[in-house]
């Protein structure tokens, strides 16, 4: 006799706040079944959710200047890009990075398009319908609104991605320690990387193009800021997977 099931969530999600105990008997329960993950592409999703998105108004400029920006970087996968370019696909106040984060977070750590759906619905501290009229709903923010509500699985031992996120906050508070970065751009910048990093492809987001998109996003001051990130030994250029990583150690 085969049982075939579906569900919304993994077996490890179930685990979460439970007794060390109940996590136990759902580890039982998790090793009589072999999972398949199954997510919808992420250009099924964007497309599904610009409708959605058109409330928000569509009428900030910023994102036109990232997405132009990302356009050379390849740090998004070719089929979900050529999504963001079909007529009636406008993902503002998201630009196309923030998007695809958006989704490829949501289906790693959440419950895929119910969370995707959530998020585009939430109300409060760091959702969309919070940020000012207007503005762009910028990676930072994202980061916010995840750490706001998914710090649970993002810091769980059994997230492969811990210890990236836990790099982003050391660099944080480094950052924090000297007077001559600004706070109030360090943090957003320091929080993009590490969404870039984790759920971004491998391709071209150097020293340069990431002051363009930064600039783009909080003005001039950026580029500074960047340089004084650099350095600080805080984040460095990979040539060999074309990204700014966090600095560990001395």
């Amino acid at each position: 006799c085969v049982l075939i099931t579906t569900q919304h969530q993994n077996f490890d999600a179930y685990t979460a706040g439970a007794s060390e105990s109940d996590a136990v008997e759902w580890e039982k329960v998790s090793g009589r079944f072999t999972p398949i993950n199954f997510n919808e592409p992420a250009e099924t999703l964007i497309r599904l959710a610009v409708p959605t998105l058109r409330q928000f108004g569509n009428k900030e400029k910023v994102t036109r200047k990232l997405n132009k920006v990302l356009d050379d970087t390849r740090l998004l996968p070719v089929g979900y890009s050529s999504a963001l370019k079909e007529k009636g696909v406008n993902v503002s106040p998201l630009d196309g990075i923030t998007s695809y984060v958006v989704i490829s977070l949501l289906q790693k750590y959440g419950q895929n398009e119910r969370s995707l759906f959530s998020f585009l619905n939430a109300k409060g501290s760091h959702s969309i319908s919070a940020r000012e009229k207007g503005a762009p709903y910028l990676l930072s923010d994202f980061y916010n609104y995840a750490i706001d509500r998914l710090s649970h699985v993002i810091y769980s031992n059994a997230n492969p991605d811990k210890l990236q996120w836990e790099s982003a906050e050391r660099a944080i508070q480094r950052a924090d320690h000297h007077s001559s970065i600004d706070p109030r751009i360090s943090h957003p910048i320091l929080k993009s990387i590490l969404l870039i990093n984790v759920f971004g492809r491998e391709g071209l987001f150097d020293l340069d193009t990431a002051k363009d998109y930064f600039s783009a996003a909080y003005g001039l001051v950026a580029e500074n800021t960047l340089d004084e990130l650099t350095d600080k030994n805080i984040i460095q250029f990979l040539r060999h997977k074309g990204k700014l990583t966090f600095v560990e150690g001395t």
